[in-house]
């Protein structure tokens, strides 16, 4: 027996809206920012300017902690920036990229300003992660960052935090 495919008689009115469809299929999904709320699986990590900027514009692959802050952990991390920006290290950045270095005031001190994943934690050797790493401590590996079109204002934290403001979450997964 062979199947013939045919076209949908477009003539015909449709059996459900659109709109029912959407409603319907709201109610049998579950809500991604409550899921994720159920799970803590979106964290929050500060870093001072310029790394969180060059992060979020997918430049600066790793980010060097002295020691493993994310244990096990892996998922979804908002980039918040510090108050403190390293000069020293904006001009090596910049010096890297070719570029100027950012002002502190153009990398959003105090706010949440992009989301990466984070993928992988290990030990530093001096011999991974390209030019961004450092030869001690541990390396955070990033990938998939995305860079905020409006910072969001809000106070970092040391180490990671589990995030459960609905509207920071929404952001890390689908940008802001």
């Amino acid at each position: 027996m062979t199947a013939v495919l045919t076209r949908p008689d477009r003539t015909r009115p449709p059996l459900v809206s659109d709109a029912e469809l959407e409603r319907a299929l709201r109610e049998l999904l579950p809500d991604p920012v409550k899921d994720v709320i159920a799970r803590g699986d979106v964290r929050t990590m500060t870093c001072r300017s310029p790394w969180s900027l060059h992060i979020c514009d997918g430049r600066k692959p790793v980010e060097n902690r002295p020691k493993n802050i994310a244990g096990e952990w892996r998922g979804r991390l908002l980039v918040h920036t510090g108050l403190q920006h390293d000069h020293a290290g904006a001009a090596w950045a910049a010096r890297l990229l070719g570029v100027d270095p950012p002002t502190p005031a153009a990398c959003s001190p105090g706010h949440w300003i992009g989301a990466v994943d984070l993928v992988d934690a290990h030990p530093a050797d001096g011999q991974c992660c390209g030019p961004w790493s450092r030869p001690d401590g541990c390396h955070l590996v990033l990938r998939n960052p995305t860079r905020f079109r409006r910072p969001i204002p809000g106070s970092g934290s040391l180490g990671l935090r589990r995030v459960t403001d609905p509207e920071l979450i929404a952001a890390a997964l689908h940008g802001h």
